[in-house]
């Protein structure tokens, strides 16, 4: 995302009177004093609404926001903006400074609604210049197109994106190779692949990698982003082998660049684990993540986001080999550095609790997973908007735990709740789509709808056969689930919820069985989180509750040796 630009840079200074000019001192302890008591005494001189509060408002603005004191710098930005709209009108260029400044600040502050709102009237702002350069309103459209994917509008997201590209190649200065076209070329990328159109994604990758190698080279670490793009876009297809391929071309450029130790090579890592999860190489995927783990420890001895999401991801990994008490540890430390680095309700915190009810239920604990989801739910709905695929995530979580207790009436309600939001927001081919389909077909045969499940499986057939090919196995497995079904002379059943349909045990969408009496549910004792509380979901004082206690023989066996560590 941009960093706040220079204010005024390039833009004619307000005339301000020699009497409340500001000449800077060089003592940082006094500068926040020195300049706030130029713009009061500004105030005390002049009337609310004369120019000549602009100069001393603005340099106090501007330090603030140097400081990231987004919270002091936005009201002082704010005020700046209806001022010099009284001054000057609401064509004036100095305006279109003033909101990239606010729309930088509210991209800092994860408010993606303002910065939007901010970078739209930018956008129209800078039309009025002429003639408007080709350069900056495609920046300007770029980040509206970044800020609309954080929101996962990605219908406008890509129009942002394609009117971007197309000003940009308008501008004749402009060469294909200029980094700003390769970083549209790459939003537009990513844009596609969230909405599942893999093989356009594929293709604007590619073509992102092939103009920037000679400009840079193959050896600079500086193809690394298009290497992890093509690589990534490779795996959501199931291409794993030429996926790798690309991940460890980006992992070996890292490392020959900045060496072991360095943020790029731990990401590097990460995606590599993430990669053998989904190849179903658990034990390499281990080695990569707790390669990538030590390396964010040394680099960010005080906590980063980083480090807590490379922690969910060996949660998730431990979670796909039932070791619960380390995916618990995990959970529990990034949950801690989510709230300490982020904030209370931040959304980011809702992946971690979706994650621990994911461990709950995998324990057999339901009705704690039932309420970790609620609030996940809740804490998603307050942040995101209403069609945000992350909440149909959620919902199809809370409906195979509703169906693994035998609530269909309400497993099928949140169903069809996840899919009208990723048909809206995603579009009706994507793999996320048929996910959904095919949890709806299992709750649709336990209910006893024969010919609303075989629709369902076969829409979510057609959607993975065309965009994985016949021969994938997630294809042949619903062909062959839709021949045991339906193929036939007897009638149907239900499927099997202990299977996986083809869908990513990461995920948890399938119905789990009761737990094994002979697993010990992890020991996650309450740990006071109070500031969750004040957010939009609230945890009662603790976000953990007691789980099942352990089996008699277990505890006999601890009492004899109380030194032994308790295997997950």
């Amino acid at each position: 995302m941009p960093s706040p630009d220079s204010a005024g840079a390039g833009q004619p200074a307000d005339a301000v009177p020699n009497d409340v000019a500001i000449e800077l001192t060089p003592s940082c302890e006094s500068m926040e004093l020195f300049l706030i008591g130029n713009l009061d005494e500004a105030r005390q001189q002049f009337p609310a609404d004369d120019r000549r509060l602009l100069e001393p408002m603005q340099r106090l603005a501007d330090w603030y926001a140097g400081q990231r004191r987004i919270a002091d710098a936005e009201p002082l930005y704010e005020e700046l903006l209806r001022l010099r709209t009284l001054a000057y009108g609401a064509e004036d260029p100095r305006l279109f400074t003033t909101l990239k400044q606010l729309a930088a600040l509210a991209i800092a502050s994860g408010n993606w609604a303002r910065a939007e709102a901010w970078l739209t009237a930018a956008c129209v702002t800078q039309s009025h210049v002429e003639p408007p350069p080709g350069e900056v309103l495609g920046t300007l459209w770029n980040h509206l197109a970044e800020v609309c994917f954080e929101q996962a509008k990605y219908r406008e997201a890509t129009a942002h994106g394609e009117r971007a590209l197309a000003l940009l190649r308008e501008d004749a200065e402009l060469p294909f190779t200029h980094p700003l076209v390769l970083r549209t070329l790459n939003n537009l990328g990513a844009l596609h692949a969230a909405r599942g159109e893999y093989h356009m994604a594929e293709r604007l990758f590619r073509q992102n990698l092939r103009l920037s190698t000679p400009s840079v080279g193959k050896k600079d670490p500086a193809l690394v982003r298009p290497l992890s793009n093509l690589a990534e876009v490779l795996r959501m297809q199931g291409r794993f082998t030429e996926s790798e391929k690309y991940t460890r071309e980006a992992l070996n450029l890292c490392t020959r660049a900045f060496g072991l130790c360095h943020p790029l090579v731990a990401q590097a890592l990460c995606n590599l684990a993430l990669l053998k999860i989904e190849a179903r190489r658990l034990p390499s995927a281990e080695k990569h993540y707790r390669q990538a783990l030590a390396i964010h420890r040394q680099i960010h001895p005080h906590g980063h986001p980083h480090l807590a999401r490379t922690l969910r991801g060996i949660a998730e990994l431990h979670l796909a080999n039932r070791n619960l008490r380390e995916a618990d540890t995990a959970l529990r430390e990034a949950l801690a550095l989510d709230v300490k680095l982020l904030g209370p309700g931040h959304p980011q915190i809702a992946v971690t609790l979706r994650l621990l009810g994911q461990m709950y239920q995998a324990a057999g604990q339901f009705e704690h997973a039932r309420q970790m989801w609620t609030r996940t739910l809740k804490l998603q709905q307050s942040k995101r908007v209403a069609a945000d695929p992350q909440i149909a995530t959620t919902l199809n979580l809370l409906a195979g735990l509703a169906a693994a207790q035998g609530d269909f009436e309400r497993a099928h309600h949140w169903h069809l709740q996840a899919l009208a939001i990723q048909e809206q927001s995603l579009g009706m081919q994507h793999l996320e789509v048929a996910r959904t389909l095919l949890g709806l077909a299992e709750v649709e045969l336990s209910r006893h709808e024969a010919a609303a499940a075989e629709v369902a499986l076969k829409r979510a057939l057609q959607i993975r056969e065309s965009r994985l090919g016949s021969e994938h196995a997630d294809v042949v497995e619903i062909r062959q689930r839709l021949q045991r079904a339906f193929g036939g002379t007897q009638p149907p059943t239900p499927v099997n919820t202990t299977e996986t349909l083809a869908i990513d045990e990461l995920y948890g969408w399938h119905a789990l069985p009761d737990a094994d009496p002979r697993m010990a549910a992890p020991d996650v004792v309450a740990a006071e989180v109070t500031l969750l509380a004040e957010a939009a979901v609230s945890l009662e004082n603790s976000l953990f509750q007691p789980v099942a206690s352990k089996s008699k023989r277990r505890q006999k066996k601890q009492r004899k040796k109380p030194s032994s560590k308790v295997a997950s």
